[in-house]
């Protein structure tokens, strides 16, 4: 696994073992929308950012492709009421 591309919550949480599946932003390479396959849980895609859930060992494949820039946890989000 390259490490340089995982953000430091998603390193955490893959260290703390919490979890076998975990949803993520991955930031793609730009032109580099059709080299990369998610797989079945690629939620959604902006650009050159996609959104899925993943396993760890998935993770670790993203991490080794030269299109995968960065691999970033995604956070818990609130409505506006909530703030």
């Amino acid at each position: 696994m390259d490490w340089t591309k995982v953000d430091a919550g998603l390193a955490g949480a893959l260290g703390d073992g919490d979890g076998d599946r975990f949803v993520v932003f991955v930031h793609l390479a730009p032109g580099a929308d059709s080299d990369v396959c998610l797989g079945p849980e690629d939620v959604s895609a902006a650009g050159t950012i996609r959104s899925a859930t993943l396993s760890r060992q998935e993770i670790e494949r993203l991490t080794d492709q030269a299109a995968v820039r960065h691999i970033r946890l995604s956070g818990t989000l609130r409505t506006a009421e909530d703030a």
